[in-house]
């Protein structure tokens, strides 16, 4: 960023400068094949991007050739018809960001809470599913950016406020949050289109340390807003994530998509068998040659195959001539005939082909675990220890997913209260989540109780085991019970 970057007067084009990133590669295919689209994309490169088994295109030499381009057209089509893959992408993300997220909720003052209780919605409503997405997008992707939009209008109360507030899920590759380098102000940008012209939207702080939305569009005068007192809020959030969605688990994903395609080919094959013939002939019978009176053509009979049947094939014949080019009869071709048919091939290889891609998918993941799942063998030492891996993983994201509830708690509060005209720019709330944790048995209660007792573990430490959301007392040590 310049050190001489101003947002109050910075250009439409420089704002667009600063809010575009475009998308990597890795970041590309994550969001793709999260999509479904395994196969390829218009974006990516051409619909057969991802795939990883032979390919054949038309060059410039063979352009014209009619012959290539109908075997390259019925060698995409025959691809696209028998391709088949399994969205590990959608299954690794869903699992960790679920087990991570559960639920939502906070803590904040009585007044505050029931005025957010009333904004936030339901459990899974929309701001919970938004605030979900933008941490699935970091861990797909490395960031997520979530924007409060303000409906016009006047609002006496901040319960009214409430109803023109709205959070909405923004591309990572338009909007951000940027540092100045001397300063350390953050300032949000976003780049986005209206009806095909460009437009980008900045969210900084005045002077006196109150919130300004500035909204330029091409060819319209530029729009900014009343300065709101929000704490030194902006209304542009970001959540950043180290990517869960790694090349080599891109990598591993294409593999197996490629050998479970090939078994399908292989299967397709073992049960619709192909069948040649060289030098031999389907039956016929003769038949007058309207072309060439006085001669006799060939009228070949439909080839019935299944059980009971019986095809009683020719050899190929062709037709003699003399060093003048009379016609001498028809003569067998050299070489004999051969009648054969294409067996289909071990499917051990592929499959232990796909197995291998499906471990080192879950391996890179920290999801070792579901794979001992239904294994009996598998002991419960290496199951605590898949699980440890698993739930270490999570940890970063819990914290990122308690920072981004609180934040976006805050934030909310700030612009019902703003709105009303009655600021509170010292709001807080303290974000919290749930986990989806499995239970526990009965001895690892009683030993979390007594760690408990011991001081070792903190109540929210047992309560974020459990995944429950009200605090767990602690232990009395008085044998009366309390009141």
């Amino acid at each position: 960023m310049d050190p001489t970057f101003d947002p109050a007067s910075a250009t439409l084009g420089d704002l667009r400068t600063l809010a575009i990133t475009p998308l990597t590669v890795t970041q590309r295919m994550a969001r793709d094949m999260d999509a479904g689209e395994h196969l390829g994309s218009l974006s990516a490169g051409g619909m057969f991007a991802y795939w990883r088994g032979p390919v054949f295109t038309l060059d410039d030499a063979s352009a014209g050739d009619k012959q290539a381009a109908a075997f390259v057209r019925d060698f995409q089509q025959a691809l696209t018809r028998s391709f088949t893959s399994t969205n590990f992408i959608r299954e690794l993300l869903s699992r960790e960001v679920g087990a991570s997220v559960a639920r939502m909720t906070w803590r904040a003052e009585a007044e505050d809470d029931a005025l957010l209780s009333e904004w936030w919605g339901p459990a899974g409503g929309h701001v919970e599913r938004t605030v979900r997405e933008a941490v699935y997008a970091a861990r797909r992707e490395g960031r997520g950016v979530l924007r409060f939009r303000v409906l016009p209008g006047a609002s006496a109360t901040p319960a009214a406020a409430a109803q023109r507030v709205h959070l909405e899920l923004l591309p990572p590759e338009q909007a951000r949050i940027i540092l100045h380098p001397d300063t350390l102000e953050r300032t949000g940008v976003y780049a986005y289109q209206v009806q095909g012209q460009d437009a980008a939207e900045v969210c900084y702080l005045d002077a006196g340390g109150r919130t300004v939305l500035r909204v330029l569009r091409a060819g319209q005068p530029e729009t900014l807003s009343d300065p709101l007192d929000l704490g030194g809020r902006l209304t542009l959030l970001e959540v950043a994530l180290p990517p869960l969605i790694t090349p080599q688990i891109l990598q591993n994903q294409m593999g197996y998509n490629t050998v479970t395609t090939l078994a399908l080919r292989n299967t397709e094959l073992a049960g619709f068998v192909e069948r040649y013939g060289i030098g031999i002939e389907p039956p016929y019978v003769m038949e007058p040659d309207p072309d060439a009176p006085g001669r006799m053509r060939r009228k070949y009979l439909p080839v019935r195959v299944g059980g009971g049947r019986m095809n009683l094939w020719a050899r190929s014949t062709y037709d003699k001539t003399d060093a003048q080019g009379n016609y001498l009869g028809e003569e067998p071709t050299p070489g004999g005939g051969e009648y054969g048919r294409l067996e289909p091939t071990s499917a051990e290889p592929l499959m232990a082909a796909a197995e291998l891609f499906r471990r080192n998918i879950y391996s890179e993941a920290g999801q070792m675990f579901v794979l001992m799942s239904g294994d009996a063998t598998t002991s419960g030492r290496s199951r605590e220890i898949a699980m440890s891996d698993f739930d270490a993983r999570r940890e970063e994201v819990r914290d990122a997913a308690r920072a981004l509830i609180t934040e976006v708690g805050e934030t909310a509060l700030a612009l019902m209260y703003a709105l009303a005209g009655q600021p509170r720019p010292q709001v807080r709330v303290t974000g919290q989540v749930r986990e989806r944790m499995i239970p526990q048995a009965a001895d690892e209660r009683a030993a979390d109780l007594a760690d408990l007792a011991a001081g070792v573990m903190t109540v929210t430490e047992i309560r974020a085991r459990r995944g429950l959301d009200e605090q767990i007392p602690a232990p009395s040590t008085s044998e009366t019970p309390p009141d």
